[in-house]
């Protein structure tokens, strides 16, 4: 079985049951007790830093860590941060076990609590109302003092940047977040807000009553008839139509720019194709014998070489030259001529 990670991304970015549940799969298959505490310590700096409910987070693991027997010595400074999840026995036996002398625990305990009174309540703060969400974004060196950024999503955007460098700092810790084999949040260096401002909450929506939502926007003017500019899309004899017309319109581009005024005594000049047939009938499909053609003067499409172009010609039409070769797109059949046939 494959185990699903329990990284940065994941304990930044998923839900309270999720991320729950992702505790608990991932210790029954590492059971890695050093490295569950110390997520359950990013955990605490997440409810701090945002508005959702993340306080106490597995605390039921947590507090069979430290009163089990797991080998917690890499992680034992940690514990005062978890200090309320223990009532006062339970808290002098898990100190007895961690630390046999207890001076040297008095001095942590003091240490460490000179740092954290005044974020205690952020760490096991519940949910909170926020007048404005915000992302926070911030610097951090690596252990080798390479510079990196990081950035935590909807956040509370009230706290001070005192609030904000104790917190931020318990990340420097810890080492689980590591890339190339380099601890990551060694060193907090800044850290700043970009403010998310709604303007349209999907809440707030969601509570209307239907016709308070309806009400919106039936008050608008809406169009009632479709102008006569639109196009529509037709069928039948009016699609017949529209496809001869477009045959037309290909013909007038074809002559396009051509000299239609004749001159006595001169021969009126060729019309020039300026473009291809398939540049103007995109949409039809376009069969082999309309390659290589010309335009006459009369607006008909005759295959290259044919009696018209030959100045030995008599200029006598010669059907078996000549092909009108218009007669060749696909049309639609003609209803009226079946009509006709039937009578």
């Amino acid at each position: 079985m494959t185990t699903k990670p329990l990284g940065q991304r994941q304990l930044l970015s998923m839900g309270y049951e999720n991320l729950s549940k992702r505790f608990s799969d991932f210790f029954k298959e590492k059971n890695d007790a050093p490295y569950i505490i110390q997520c359950a310590l990013v955990v605490m700096v997440k409810n701090a830093l945002c508005p959702a409910d993340f306080s106490r987070f597995a605390e039921k693991l947590i507090r069979s860590l430290f009163m089990g027997n797991y080998d917690l010595s890499s992680v034992r400074e940690l514990c005062v941060y978890f200090r309320n999840y223990f009532n006062d026995e339970e808290w002098s036996g898990v100190t007895k076990r961690l630390f046999p002398n207890l001076a040297e625990f008095d001095q942590l305990e003091k240490r460490t609590n000179l740092h954290i009174n005044k974020i205690e309540h952020l760490l096991y703060s519940g949910k909170r109302e926020v007048e404005m969400k915000a992302n926070l974004i911030t610097t951090f060196e690596d252990e080798n003092g390479k510079k990196h950024g990081w950035t935590l999503s909807n956040v509370d955007s009230s706290l001070s940047p005192q609030e904000h460098e104790a917190i931020l700092a318990i990340l420097s810790t810890i080492d689980i977040f590591q890339k190339d084999g380099v601890r990551k949040f060694a060193k907090l260096v800044s850290a700043h807000y970009s403010l998310i401002q709604v303007s349209i909450d999907p809440q707030t929506i969601k509570e209307e009553t239907p016709e308070t939502q309806q009400g919106k926007f039936t008050a608008l003017p809406k169009v009632t008839a479709l102008s006569e500019e639109v196009e529509i899309e037709t069928s039948g004899d009016d699609g017949e139509r529209h496809q001869q017309q477009s045959s037309d319109d290909a013909k007038n581009v074809l002559l396009k720019d051509q000299v239609s005024t004749p001159i006595p005594g001169v021969d009126p000049p060729m019309p020039q194709v300026s473009r291809s047939i398939q540049d103007i009938l995109p949409g039809l499909p376009i069969i082999k014998p309309l390659k290589n053609t010309v335009v006459t003067p009369k607006g008909e499409l005759v295959a290259a070489g044919a009696a018209s172009n030959n100045p030995g010609s008599s200029g006598k039409k010669d059907k078996k030259d000549k092909t009108d070769l218009w007669s060749l797109l696909p049309r639609k059949k003609s209803r009226k001529r079946d009509r006709k046939k039937k009578r």
